[in-house]
């Protein structure tokens, strides 16, 4: 048994490489059992689409390999497996447009000729679904490199969306602490209004002078007092009115 792995992805790779290997196996045994087979054979052929079907299976697992380990294929790959694919199939046309079967070879299934042409269709087949294969995954690549362009952008629009919010607030707490600001300092201004009297002290009337002094140094309470007494004299203002009316 495999030791476990921090990312979980030991054992699942092990159990990859291990397919892959007797895949490879199976491919070596298959070569050499078609090097000694008759060509254009019907067994022949049978195991070239065998062979073909290995190395799919070989392809795959790979990916799956690189898929586990983080590797990424990339596009200038795959168009390179791409263009000697269609080379490949290209190739394969030719052979098969060229190549002429007598119709007496076509009516002999037997025929080493008629043998031949399944063989040629066979591999033309294979090299179709090849260049099927590299377009498909330059296609699902393109759409990763889609997403991952469109998630970047989004990530940017809400990051900039975040800063113009937080710049408005800022601007908008500054506004606020300003006028709040110019509103204390006015009220302050205010408050501080102070009426400068300039009294001597004669010291002839200490209780006098004690009362005054009193007053300069509290002269808010001075005037809320100022304002007690008068607006009860107010009311003497009443009698002389009511007189006249």
């Amino acid at each position: 048994m495999n030791a476990p792995s921090l990312d979980g992805n030991a054992d699942s790779r092990a159990d990859v490489v291990k397919e892959l290997k007797a895949a490879e196996l199976s491919m070596s045994q298959q070569l050499a059992k078609q090097a000694k087979l008759k060509p254009f054979s019907e067994d022949a052929i049978k195991l070239s689409d065998e062979i073909n079907e290995t190395r799919i299976e070989i392809r795959e697992l790979q990916n799956e390999i690189d898929s586990i380990d983080g590797k990424e294929i990339g596009i200038p790959a795959l168009e390179v497996s791409l263009t000697q694919a269609e080379k490949n199939l290209s190739d394969l046309k030719n052979t098969q447009l060229n190549f002429k079967l007598s119709d007496e070879d076509a009516k002999n299934t037997e025929s080493s000729a008629y043998m031949q042409s399944l063989d040629i269709a066979q591999n033309v087949s294979f090299a179709e679904s090849e260049v099927r294969y590299f377009k498909k995954q330059i296609a699902a690549e393109l759409r990763a490199i889609e997403k991952k362009k469109a998630k970047a952008k989004k990530a940017a629009d809400k990051e900039a969306n975040n800063a113009a919010h937080n710049t408005a607030d800022d601007a908008a707490n500054d506004t606020a602490g300003d006028a709040t600001s110019k509103s204390g300092d006015k009220i302050a201004k205010n408050d501080n209004v102070k009426v400068k009297v300039n009294y001597v002290n004669s010291s002839l009337f200490p209780n006098l002078d004690a009362r005054i002094e009193h007053a300069v140094k509290n002269p808010e309470l001075t005037l809320f007092k100022m304002k007690k007494n008068s607006s009860g004299l107010a009311i003497l203002l009443l009698e002389p009115v009511n007189k006249f009316v």
